[in-house]
């Protein structure tokens, strides 16, 4: 866990505080997009006695 400061105060060096946000939004948004890859919705079966 140590890392995660070094790499914010990189972002915050090299570019400004607001990198830090968009680092993360970046991290949410691949973290959703692996996330409906990786856990598809299961199928609805139909019961074979009617309705």
């Amino acid at each position: 866990m140590a890392t995660v400061p070094v790499i914010g105060n990189y972002l915050t060096i090299i570019f400004n505080w607001r990198a830090n946000f968009v680092f993360i939004f970046i991290l949410v948004l691949l973290s959703i997009i692996a996330m409906q890859v990786v856990f598809k919705e299961p199928k609805k079966y139909k019961h074979a006695g009617g309705q």
